[in-house]
């Protein structure tokens, strides 16, 4: 189970005869008394912001559901279900059932736009709102390979780590402001910032033996949930490490024992850091060129593009900017190589003009790749370094 900035996330490809409903039921059995009503239909109760937790707590009394209603949606054979649900939590009262953790996240973040919320008081963040338990389900049996596959994702608030995240981006503020100078934004959204983050690691800190256990409950909960419906013991499905862009990032199973994988204080800043480089990206020069001047550190470029292939394609252009700075090492002369596998990648076509513009500086990267794409019988990413290096095509 892996926490990536606000969510923990636990995944699993399982048979694909198991009913999506039967799954679900399972799973509202393991996780009675902590997971609480559903919070599909918003207007159907009051939800109070609490300041403290920085999230939206449920006035209804506290009941696990034994029966859920069943969301689904048939779309080219794929069955589609999807739960949101209110979670217990530690508090005075007899019982806190939060629905919703809000998190601040970068404004003028495009692909992510439509998932924010504006509060006068947390300007100028934007504000992105995260379910506390989520459940979402696809079942294909139209598809040449069926598949069922099952994603349960934790708020990080719900965890006692919401305060982890918001500890990111006040380092990346202060990073920003100490390497590329002033800012009267940077430092009103440090201001609006720090407060908040003060008071979620005051509560967290209140309850930290709460949410320790909690952790580990959450944890074989889960793993209980996916054991019932696997196609065998080893049945957690970690997501894939990939050092070069892909279409759709491939689970694999591990033989691992299932552990919590905390966050890295670092590894989340650095995160923070390249979602600044996407599509209408926030103060998107400023994040270019603190990431080009700690590229020159091989480690950490590497770390880049892990990142930027996680978080997804808006990133990709500002990462091959990232990699084209000034001076390329080797390392990096074979990142931006790896775009041209495919032409419609966003990246490519920058990736393709920065080679062509200094083909000395690439040309043993461009062999090394060249004889890798020979390996791997892959014919486009071939063709195109061949077009690069004066190779003709066998074709």
């Amino acid at each position: 189970m892996k926490i990536k900035n606000g969510v923990a996330e636990l995944w699993a490809s399982l048979n694909p005869a198991i009913d999506l409903g039967e799954i679900l039921d399972g799973f509202v059995q393991a996780f009675a008394g902590i997971a609480g009503n559903e919070t599909i239909g918003k207007d159907e109760h009051a939800a109070v912001f609490d300041e403290q937790q920085f999230c939206f707590v449920d006035g209804r009394p506290f009941n696990a559901l034994e029966q859920n209603t069943q969301i689904v949606h048939f779309e080219h054979g794929a069955e589609i279900l999807q739960n949101n649900f209110s979670i217990a939590m530690p508090g005075d009262a007899s019982s806190r059932n939060v629905t919703e953790f809000l998190e601040f996240c970068w404004p003028s973040n495009g692909p992510r736009a439509q998932a924010q919320i504006w509060l006068e008081a947390s300007a100028p963040w934007y504000i992105k709102k995260t379910p506390a338990l989520a459940f979402y389900g696809v079942r294909n049996t139209v598809w040449k390979d069926p598949y069922t596959s099952v994603h349960f994702s934790i708020a990080a608030g719900a965890l006692g780590l919401h305060s982890l995240h918001t500890a990111s981006l006040l380092q990346v503020l202060e990073q920003d402001l100490e390497f590329n100078g002033p800012s009267d934004i940077l430092a009103e959204m440090q201001a609006k910032l720090s407060p908040v983050h003060a008071r979620i690691v005051q509560y967290e800190t209140e309850h930290s033996s709460f949410f320790e256990q909690r952790r580990q409950e959450f944890l074989s909960l889960g793993m209980a949930v996916l054991a019932r419906f696997a196609l065998s013991e080893h049945f957690l499905i970690q997501e894939r490490e990939s050092d070069t862009p892909v279409d759709l990032l491939i689970g694999k199973t591990t033989d691992e024992k299932n552990l919590w994988s905390m966050p890295d204080p670092k590894a989340l800043a650095l995160r923070a850091w390249c979602e600044r480089i996407g599509w209408e990206g926030f103060e998107e020069q400023r994040a270019l060129a603190y990431l080009q001047h700690h590229k020159q550190d091989d480690k950490i470029a590497k770390q880049i593009v892990g990142i930027c292939i996680s978080l997804g394609k808006y990133t990709w252009p500002g990462l091959i900017a990232v990699l084209a700075a000034p001076p390329i090492s080797y390392q990096c002369q074979l990142e931006i190589i790896s775009f041209l596998a495919d032409p419609n990648w966003p990246g490519a076509g920058e990736a393709y003009d920065v080679i062509q513009k200094k083909p000395s500086l690439f040309a043993q990267a461009l062999q090394e790749a060249y004889r890798e794409a020979q390996e791997e019988n892959d014919e486009s990413w071939r063709g195109m370094i061949g077009d690069l290096l004066g190779i003709e095509s066998d074709g």
